[in-house]
């Protein structure tokens, strides 16, 4: 359990956002006028590259479990089909 606690803490996004909540708590209102373009104007990019970073994750794991169950992948199609076929775009 440490170990996974400690990789996902040491993660480099995760270190990025806990910096920035940091920096946020210490900094008074003063300061924070300072950062204010890194904290508002960068913000959104961070949260798209944090995200993207996340898809990529969720596809690899993905692609790794249709691997180990290819079958799966089927069912579900088949499930949609039958399921969804009003609602098909």
């Amino acid at each position: 359990m440490g170990s996974i606690l400690r990789h996902a803490l040491t993660n480099g996004i995760v270190l990025l956002l806990l910096g920035s909540l940091l920096i946020g708590i210490v900094a008074d209102s003063r300061q924070a006028e300072g950062i204010r373009p890194f904290t508002t104007d960068i913000f959104k990019g961070f949260l798209a590259i944090f995200l993207l970073e996340m898809w990529k994750v969720i596809a690899r794991r993905h692609a790794a479990f249709l691997c180990d169950h290819p079958d799966l992948f089927l069912k579900i199609e088949r499930r949609k089909t039958l399921s969804f076929a009003p609602f098909d775009f």
